[in-house]
């Protein structure tokens, strides 16, 4: 493991009492994530922070001797390296891939959803929320990656546990900032080996150097046209809170967002009327859903051509790469490729500032 430097003590002493306490803790200590909010490093304890919404941290205990360490009741011992695992979402898949070590890869959930199934030869287990309980003991794997946004996949979680599965609980996917869900690759790092703790650490840093070079582009624009983003479905527009991971995009892309003025990071359900009535005059409109065409929108309702951005034909979509499966690499590869996110929205809102750029992701909806 890199090590940065040792913490001995810490004394943290009040002004507005008198009273202190001493801190002990002994390893090293990892530099701090910048912009992840939801994952620690510190020695050889891993510590998820948001296991799941709601969730209590769960500390992750790394250990290479055959003999598991002791563990409390939020603990979990793993032993590293990990040699095979299992993983149940696809959004982790660009992870494995930047470490190198995708070919320990041995079941995958939603494979049919894979943006290049061709390339991996891992096993399907099944949809992430309801994967096959029986296949993955089958596989007998070192670890198992997953999420637990729905209570489904809490259940599945503890009960592979009670059956002595190592089971990794991720909270990349509750991130708000884009670069937050890069740095989680100095998470999994250190349960793979140096090699793979090298790759996250140069990855990182040369992807937020291309981000923040970006984002400095529009830092000074007194232009920031107003963007409205997804698309109504099943008579419901869940719209992004303002502090959600799209909004950040579009303000760093030099956009605005007016349809949440709260903290909210979540996804707010409206109808469309309430939509129209306060962003009916947006100038862009991303993520509409699965559109390939306007004509797509106006079949699902007709009253979206009262919108500015339908109407000046200003209606982006992020399926550039998506399969004959349906497979969407936006939310597989794209989840680590944020600088090439931005620099797409960028080209949407200030083409002036990226010329000649060709879209990766995005295309102009007609």
């Amino acid at each position: 493991m890199n090590k940065i430097f040792f913490l001995k003590r810490i004394i943290l002493i009040t002004t507005s009492a008198v009273f202190a306490f001493v801190f002990i803790q002994t390893g090293p200590l990892y530099a701090a994530a910048r912009y992840a909010e939801g994952f620690s490093v510190c020695g050889n304890v891993l510590t998820v922070l948001r296991p799941y919404p709601g969730g209590e941290p769960i500390e992750y205990i790394l250990y290479s001797e055959d003999e598991k360490p002791k563990i409390n009741p939020n603990q979990r011992a793993i032993k590293i390296p990990v040699s095979d695992f299992v993983s149940a979402s696809t959004t982790l898949l660009p992870y494995w891939d930047v470490l190198g070590v995708s070919e320990r890869l041995t079941g995958q959930g939603f494979k049919s959803y894979v943006y290049e199934p061709e390339k991996l030869a891992a096993e399907d287990i099944g949809p992430g929320f309801s994967v096959n309980i029986e296949k993955i003991l089958a596989l007998s794997p070192g670890v198992v990656f997953l999420n637990a946004a729905l209570p489904a996949e809490l259940d599945q979680a503890n009960r592979l546990e009670s059956l002595g599965v190592s089971v990794i609980l991720t909270g990349e996917y509750l991130e708000n900032h884009p670069l937050g869900r890069v740095e989680w690759l100095n998470f999994f790092a250190p349960l793979f080996g140096e090699d793979a703790e090298t790759r996250a650490n140069e990855y990182v840093s040369s992807t937020v150097r291309s981000y923040e070079n970006l984002r400095v582009l529009t830092e000074n624009i007194a232009e920031r046209p107003e963007v409205i983003l997804n698309a109504s479905w099943g008579g419901t527009w869940h719209v992004p809170g303002a502090r959600s991971l799209f909004v950040h995009f579009i303000r760093d892309a030099g956009g605005s967002y007016n349809l949440d003025s709260s903290e909210r990071s979540d996804g707010i359900p409206m109808n469309i009327e309430s939509i129209f009535a306060k962003s009916g005059k947006a100038e862009f409109w991303l993520n509409s859903s699965a559109w390939n065409s306007l004509s797509d929108g106006l079949r699902e309702d007709s009253r979206y051509a009262l919108f500015k951005a339908f109407k000046d034909g200003n209606v982006y979509n992020n399926t550039r790469r998506v399969n004959p499966a349906g497979g969407n690499d936006f939310h597989e590869g794209g989840v680590l490729k944020p600088d090439i996110i931005l620099a797409d929205i960028i080209s949407i809102l200030h083409p002036e500032l990226i010329p000649n750029h060709e879209f990766f992701y995005y295309k102009k909806l007609f």
